[in-house]
């Protein structure tokens, strides 16, 4: 469990400090595809061939956006005695948010495409939609009249479901008396008055 969180602290971090430079990380890669060795050249090369896709920048952006507002859990985690009753509160809250964007999201889509154009250009890459064939025998092309739209259905609508189905599947009303065990640790008894503690033991919950 331990082990499991650290890693989602690490990756969040991660993706947020790598959100904020990544104008220069693209062009670091671009740099390091044509000097140095052939080793170095061709990992930077095909480095630098895959973060400059526009499905990429995108999906950058839409991770980052969410990995941003779970700062709050992120912060539980971190803690010496994690309490999951109050990370749960927190899911509760992100979850809000993801569900009004997902009712919002002709405009979060405008928004994330928007920002993630801006940082397109910076770095030379196009995002439009790509060039399909006019008819497809293996899957459907998604219906779309501009670029928005197109990324729209199958990345921002399917990242913001798999999200909400992940985290409901994960920290559900079901799972809250068990979570309320953590507060029977010593460090958390202490901190409790009785009331609380005897609310606890029969009801599972605060």
């Amino acid at each position: 469990m331990i082990d499991s969180c650290h890693n989602l602290i690490l990756l969040i971090e991660m993706i947020l400090d790598h959100s904020e430079s990544f104008t220069h990380i693209v062009k670091a890669l671009e740099h390091l595809s044509v000097e140095g060795n052939y080793a170095t050249r061709k990992s930077a090369y095909q480095l630098h061939c895959a973060v400059t896709k526009p499905i990429f920048i995108l999906g950058l952006n839409i991770i980052a956006r969410y990995s941003e507002i779970s700062g709050p859990v992120v912060n539980v985690l971190q803690g010496k005695s994690m309490a999951l009753v109050m990370v749960k509160r927190h899911i509760d809250d992100i979850l809000d948010v993801i569900k009004e964007d997902r009712q919002d999201v002709e405009n979060v889509s405008y928004d994330l495409f928007k920002k993630s154009l801006d940082i397109a250009e910076k770095v030379g890459v196009e995002l439009s939609v790509p060039r399909v064939t006019q008819k497809q025998v293996h899957r459907s092309n998604p219906p779309s009249e501009s670029a928005v739209e197109y990324w729209k259905r199958p990345i921002i609508i399917l990242y913001l479901d798999s999200l909400t189905s992940s985290l409901d599947a994960r920290f559900s009303n079901k799972n809250t008396a068990a979570f309320a065990l953590t507060y029977l640790h010593p460090s958390s008894m202490l901190k409790m008055a009785s009331k609380e503690f005897i609310k606890i033991i029969f009801h599972g919950i605060l």
